[in-house]
């Protein structure tokens, strides 16, 4: 059987001890899977990324991602961990506006070495990767690498913050309500272009929301209610 990609043992973890926003006796996810997370606002849907990440580390339990047991290093090993391993979109994006279109895509290489080696062997040249992704993704306008990502509408912002993630071909993709400032037409164009990226990466997808009309996209749903025995103090 296939290692799980990550797996949590018994996880417990809240901004106070007495109260828990997450309590997690189990779950696992494979590699290569792509899982819906779903669950309401409040349901504690980021402080399960950020233990994932390794932002945040549990009162107790056990967090393995890779093979490895990452609430048991310290911050400056959990970044990076997260640097090399995780590509991360936002759901603000977070894109540097002092950055070309370009450079906001790169800018994980620069943190990661793994990740940069990966980008040159598999496209030739940082510059040859991420535009690559960018086309792949629909940003096809060669004007568009060097203009400014605050001059981009929504949706290209988007498909930037995309294309930043997955540069260097991180194993795990997580992706925190990124879609929900675009109407039905372009979420599902873009969600389709994101999987396909994955599949091609063979990166493992995460991806929140608490918009169930997404299930369908996804091989595996998870309701954060279902897993979380904490109770949610909304």
């Amino acid at each position: 059987m296939t290692p799980p990609i990550i797996e949590l043992e018994k996880v417990r973890f809240g901004w106070q001890n007495d109260r828990p926003v997450i309590d997690i006796p189990s779950l696992r996810i494979n590699l290569g899977e792509r899982v819906f997370l779903k669950g309401p606002s409040g349901s504690g849907k980021s402080s399960l990324l950020n233990l994932i990440g390794g932002i945040q580390t549990p009162q107790e339990g056990r967090i393995c991602v890779l093979g490895n047991v990452i609430n048991h290093y310290g911050s400056g090993w959990r970044d990076r961990f997260r640097s090399d391993h995780i590509g991360y979109i936002f759901q603000q994006f977070n894109l540097l506006p002092y950055l070309s279109v370009i450079e906001n895509v790169m800018l994980p290489c620069r943190f990661s070495k793994l990740r940069r080696v990966r980008a040159i062997e598999r496209y030739g040249g940082l510059e040859d990767a991420a535009k690559q992704l960018l086309n792949h993704l629909g940003l096809v306008d060669d004007y568009l690498l060097t203009s400014e990502v605050t001059k981009l509408s929504i949706g290209q912002q988007q498909r930037v913050a995309a294309a930043r993630a997955l540069i260097g071909s991180p194993e795990l993709v997580i992706a925190d309500e990124p879609t929900s400032a675009l109407d039905t037409d372009a979420r599902n164009a873009f969600l389709n272009l994101l999987i396909s990226e994955c599949d091609q990466s063979d990166s493992t997808l995460i991806f929140v929301s608490h918009d169930h009309t997404l299930e369908q996209y996804f091989s595996r749903v998870v309701s954060l209610n279902d897993i979380n025995s904490a109770e949610i103090f909304i």
